[in-house]
């Protein structure tokens, strides 16, 4: 199974009071399936959360995706990453 994609991403970091820092992230793309069980084009968006204290030395992240339409209507795909 082969999928190119282009997207577009853009990150905004906040920095606290305390030295640490809030990264939201926002994704756009689209993407081509060639392979099995999926085939066509579709277009993704996905969205994230960052945080991270260098002082401290931890971090956490939490991303969610879903792709909005996909040219075979019945293919769906979602997904959340904690770290």
């Amino acid at each position: 199974m082969s999928r190119p994609r282009a997207a577009l991403d853009t990150t905004r970091p906040f920095l606290l009071e305390d030295g640490a820092s809030l990264t939201p992230s926002l994704r756009l793309g689209i993407r081509q399936d060639r392979g099995d069980p999926e085939t066509g084009v579709g277009m993704a968006l996905s969205a994230g959360l960052s945080w991270a204290d260098p002082q401290r030395g931890i971090s956490a992240e939490v991303k969610g995706r879903t792709l909005l339409t996909h040219t075979e209507e019945e293919f769906r795909e979602q997904g959340v990453t904690f770290a």
